[in-house]
């Protein structure tokens, strides 16, 4: 097996075990979220619903798109390149994409939890 097959292929491993985490929380957290709605707070569930979507579109839209961002401008940047070493990078970074959003998400969640405590 030739070299870039096999890096291509590593990436690929990668990028599908960080979204497979991701699925996975995404799962558990929208299973959460629905044995925990309220039956007299609708604008609660309301909020609920529409954070498990948001993030649904993220988590499963984030990766497929940066694979078909790849495999459309990957040739067009670098003619180089294989079309399939764009696609798998732009999946890769679609992945690392998810990663970001949640550290920068958690990060506000920190600090929202640390600036708001009053006695």
């Amino acid at each position: 097996m030739e070299t870039w097959r096999k890096d291509m292929i590593g990436m690929l491993v990668i990028a599908l075990i960080i979204w497979l985490v991701f699925i996975v929380a995404w799962c558990e957290a929208a299973s959460s979220a629905a044995h925990h709605l309220s039956g007299t707070d609708w604008r609660g569930n309301h909020r609920t619903k529409s954070g498990v979507l948001l993030r649904a579109v993220a988590v499963f839209g984030l990766p497929p798109l940066g694979a078909v961002l790849g495999w459309v401008w990957g040739p067009l940047w670098a003619p180089a390149k294989r079309p399939v070493s764009c696609t798998v990078a732009g999946f890769l970074l679609g992945a690392l994409g998810l990663v970001v959003i949640t550290a920068i998400g958690y990060g506000v969640a920190v600090y929202h939890s640390a600036h708001s405590f009053s006695f």
